[in-house]
């Protein structure tokens, strides 16, 4: 495996994306300059192989793949609420389905092991 991602999101693009313009862009301040910049989802809130498992001589993303994964599946709902989110009906009809409730538990969950400060 020596095409390891680096990257790995603490805040999911999915999320950074319901921020960002119609351009796909988000605007950050850089604390070191005191400036605000555009950025886009790929390029913020990330740290180098923080969810990279080392053992012994060969390295697995086996958490960010299953994170990854999960929250594939919770942006097909998404997608589905964004497109009907006029329709109070259909809303209200995710939140009696337990698959949806139960996901959404778990991304949540997902965000608050997934940040830097929990890796130690």
């Amino acid at each position: 495996m020596s095409n390891l991602s680096k990257k790995h999101h603490f805040v999911p693009q999915f999320y950074q994306r319901g921020f960002a313009s119609e351009d796909a862009e988000l605007f950050g301040l850089k604390k070191k300059y005191g400036s605000i910049k555009k950025w886009n989802t790929a390029q913020i809130l990330y740290k180098k192989d923080l969810h990279t498992v080392t053992f012994g001589q060969n390295k697995t993303l086996m958490i960010e793949e299953f994170y990854s994964g999960i929250e594939d599946q919770f942006c097909k709902y998404l997608k589905v609420l964004r497109e009907n989110i006029h329709n109070p009906q259909i809303v209200g009809e995710f939140f009696k389905t337990e698959e949806f409730i139960k996901l959404m538990k778990v991304v949540v969950s997902f965000q608050f092991w997934r940040t830097p400060s929990k890796k130690n």
